[in-house]
């Protein structure tokens, strides 16, 4: 029987990516601003239609950068392989690992890790979400292209029980005592 068991988890703002946000929707006016007074020092010929073309385009690039700071990450398990996507603003989607469970060294809750593994050296480190959270996890594995690999996530029980299937038994072991 085949396994795929998908979960998308939005990424929290944090307070520095809110003011980044304001300073952002601020400017705006302050750009529309600045560019009727350079358009009236420079008196250019058809300055009003110049300015209007000019702000239309700076409020479309502030909504793209604003937009692009909404950030979702999908943990999908398919038949013992993790994949990891990093989704921008629900319109790109980057793949950041894509691995079978069974490669998988060593995993557990990162909370009480997060030391140790801080002092580990791993040739890549992806963290998919919020890495202060309880519920985060942390995964070790040897990955063919990005070598060493790091990953903490926060994958709900659904997640962790289609992956519990194609770890290996040490690892098995390790997250889960009791079963």
């Amino acid at each position: 029987m085949d396994v795929f068991i998908e979960q998308l988890v939005k990424r929290k703002n944090t307070g520095m990516q809110l003011v980044k946000r304001v300073l952002l929707w601020v400017s705006i006016p302050v750009a529309g601003y600045i560019l009727l007074i350079l358009g009236g020092i420079f008196n250019l010929q058809n300055t009003f239609s110049i300015v209007i073309l000019v702000f239309a385009g700076y409020i479309f690039l502030m909504w793209r950068v604003s937009t692009s700071m909404n950030v979702e990450f999908e943990y999908a398990v398919t038949n013992g392989y993790l994949d990891v996507d990093k989704v921008i603003a629900q319109r790109k989607r980057k793949r950041l690992l894509s691995a079978q469970c069974k490669d998988v060294d060593e995993m557990g809750r990162y909370a009480g890790n997060a030391e140790k593994l801080a002092h580990r050296s791993f040739d890549h480190r992806i963290v998919a979400d919020n890495p202060d959270e309880e519920s985060a996890y942390y995964l070790s594995l040897h990955h063919r292209d990005l070598g060493h690999v790091l990953v903490v996530f926060n994958p709900d029980e659904r997640v962790l029980e289609a992956m519990r299937k194609f770890l290996p038994r040490q690892v098995q072991r390790d997250v889960f005592p009791r079963g």
